[in-house]
């Protein structure tokens, strides 16, 4: 039996304040902005939420959103 522990991303990032990530799903930005996704993804489309996509995944960028909510 080994003591060696896995490293689990999923655990790792809920560890690390919302404000001190880099990215976040839109999932997440709806959570914690209180706007709808259609909005999320109309702020995405316009230009007023920075993303990038990675493969599927539509990754925003925390700082951008931070903006828009005005903090």
């Amino acid at each position: 039996m080994s003591d060696d522990v896995e490293f689990d991303p999923a655990t790792e990032q809920d560890r690390i304040p919302f404000g001190e990530r880099l990215t976040c799903s839109v999932d997440d930005a709806v959570k914690v902005s209180g706007l709808g996704r259609s909005m999320i993804y109309n702020k995405m489309k316009s230009g007023e939420i920075e993303w990038m996509k990675i493969g599927t995944r539509r990754l925003i960028k925390v700082s951008s959103l931070r903006r828009l909510l005005g903090e």
